[in-house]
């Protein structure tokens, strides 16, 4: 698996129904017109501490509530999306 650093963005690490289901909604927001990406998919436990750590005993502002197995990503079963303008995240 890779760094705790790096964001996952293969659907292929998503549970099957998930990895459907996402694919199906970014297809639809962008037909209509919503240019919107995965920002992120499955999440290892050490990348989930890794954020859980932000803002508590690391530099930053908090991003998540969930401590580690304490999230779906974990599980393969969320997605983060985010609006994708003029080829940058929104």
């Amino acid at each position: 698996m890779s760094s705790p650093h790096q964001r996952d963005v293969d659907t292929a690490h998503l549970h099957p129904a998930v990895r459907k289901a996402a694919r199906l909604i970014v297809e639809e927001l962008n037909t209509e017109g919503f240019p919107f990406r995965i920002f992120e998919a499955f999440r290892s436990p050490q990348r989930q501490e890794f954020l859980y750590a932000q803002g508590r005993t690391r530099p930053g502002p908090i991003v998540t509530k969930a401590r580690p197995w304490r999230s779906y990503h974990q599980y393969g079963l969320a997605i983060d999306l985010v609006l994708f303008v003029n080829g940058q995240w929104s």
